[in-house]
């Protein structure tokens, strides 16, 4: 598969959604933005809704 036609097949997998979304195979594009990527990150990590997948085998652990 030549660079054109991998362009091709990529592009056919991105999806905007009626939100404005672009989305590739069901995740979000972001744009290489540093400021609105850390923006993102920080929001995710310091919401009190955010939790480490490993949290319940760590708190057992402690226990």
């Amino acid at each position: 598969m030549n660079c054109k036609q991998k362009e091709l097949s990529v592009s056919r997998l991105l999806i905007q959604r009626s939100d404005e979304c672009l989305t590739f195979q069901d995740r979000i594009c972001v744009p290489r933005n540093l400021e609105l990527i850390q923006k993102i990150l920080n929001e995710a990590h310091s919401s009190c809704l955010s939790v480490h997948l490993g949290n319940t085998k760590m708190y057992n652990n402690l226990k």
